[in-house]
């Protein structure tokens, strides 16, 4: 009995009348066999792809929010929002690929514009 080849390419199944999904890993170098080894088409077909952060995830200070973290850094002491600011400058310090949210930057900046404003 004649075996099947593993990668059939393109072909339309029996049961389906969809094609099937072309074969990633036909071009790679065959066993002793003539076959691809299933180690390595179970490696092959396991990278993942690699994706970005999702900006929706994000949270973000709508303006709103930004006008109520304004009003109550104008109702703290000189003390407290320099401390929140050495907080927040920490908490935004890029170390190794770990970036700072967008909501640690904001809380940031409106700390350094509080302090600036009272210089």
């Amino acid at each position: 009995m004649a075996s099947a080849p593993i990668c059939s390419g393109t072909s339309i199944s029996k049961n389906n009348h969809f094609p099937k999904k072309p074969c990633l890993w036909k071009s790679k170098v065959p066993t002793s066999s003539g076959r691809v080894s299933e180690q390595m088409a179970n490696m092959l077909n396991s990278f993942p792809m690699a994706r970005r952060p999702d900006r929706a995830k994000a949270e973000i200070l709508n303006e709103a929010d930004l006008k109520e973290l304004r009003h109550n850094l104008a109702h703290l002491s000189v003390e407290a929002v320099r401390d929140l600011y050495e907080r927040t400058y920490r908490d935004c310090r890029l170390i190794y690929h770990r970036l700072p949210t967008p909501k640690q930057m904001q809380v940031l900046i409106q700390a350094w514009k509080q302090l600036w404003k009272w210089r």
